[in-house]
């Protein structure tokens, strides 16, 4: 079963700061605002459409206006992996953070967990 959004996640809709730089209809980004927490998918070439598609998955500390830091999940052939990785990053911080109550804490939990 593909994980899903815990609800204390949502997504942001077309981040102009992402879309700018990659292409339009493939960068994804989940944000936690309460806890300047996120993730997000993005293709791995910014410009030519004849580049392998690969796909990168990272966790990222700041807000879906700024980002402070990234900490890369991992890389895929495949949107769908990546997408499903980055739900599991956010499913594994909200556990993360009931069992640890400090954010940074939770975020280095939540990547070695999907990594």
């Amino acid at each position: 079963m593909a994980p899903s959004l815990p609800s204390e996640w949502h997504e942001v809709e077309n981040p102009d700061y992402i879309t700018e730089k990659y292409r339009a209809t493939n960068p994804t980004l989940f944000v936690r605002e309460d806890h300047d927490v996120g993730a997000h998918v993005l293709p791995v070439s910014t410009s030519s459409p004849h580049d392998p598609e690969e796909y990168r998955a990272a966790a990222i500390r700041g807000n879906r206006d700024e980002f402070d830091r990234e900490e890369p999940i991992a890389t895929f052939d495949d949107q769908d992996e990546a997408f499903e990785r980055a739900l599991a990053f956010a499913t594994h911080y909200v556990t993360a953070y009931a069992d640890l109550g400090d954010e940074d804490a939770a975020m280095e939990a939540a990547v070695e967990a999907v990594r």
